[in-house]
């Protein structure tokens, strides 16, 4: 069955719209498409469902990682958060891990933004880290407090001891 646009503003099953969403191979482009519109509650619920049925190194978002790199000044907080996570999973060409390097460390500089954007964002940039452990300089001060206060008690401590566990 086709998704409808209007099925992601309604308040439905996840469970329901995971089957629905299963059941026809073109949801997969619908919600895709959905996902890049900053459009809500669609662009977020979009980008939420997609990261539920995102496969590791899935490749459907072969060649579509660039255009929602090039877009994701144009997402609200939510939105540009579960695009984080289902990133987290997937196989980058070195130029979008740069784009996306340099979106997470402006991300996680505002200070005022929600703090579960800023905890995906700094994951990105572990993960990143990783693979290019030369990177590590350029985190040096921006993991002060004046950072991390901002944070829950929980999610500053999972931050911290990720960093000190990279900075090694």
């Amino acid at each position: 069955m086709i998704l409808k646009r209007s099925d992601l503003t309604q308040r439905i099953h996840k469970e329901s719209l995971l089957a629905q969403i299963q059941s026809d191979t073109n949801n997969f482009d619908l919600l895709l498409t959905w996902s890049l519109e900053s459009d809500q509650p669609v662009g977020w619920r979009s980008a939420w469902l997609l990261r539920q049925i995102l496969k590791v190194k899935d490749s459907r978002l072969s060649g579509k990682i660039a255009v929602m790199l090039s877009r994701f000044q144009t997402f609200n907080e939510s939105q540009k958060r579960e695009w984080l996570k289902a990133l987290l999973n997937q196989e980058l060409t070195d130029e979008e891990e740069g784009v996306l390097f340099d979106f997470c460390m402006s991300e996680w500089q505002k200070i005022s933004n929600h703090p579960a954007l800023r905890a995906s964002a700094i994951q990105v940039i572990f993960k990143i880290l990783t693979a290019y452990p030369e990177l590590k300089d350029e985190l040096t001060h921006v993991m002060t407090p004046e950072y991390t206060e901002s944070l829950s008690p929980g999610i500053q401590k999972g931050v911290l001891k990720s960093w000190n566990k990279i900075s090694k």
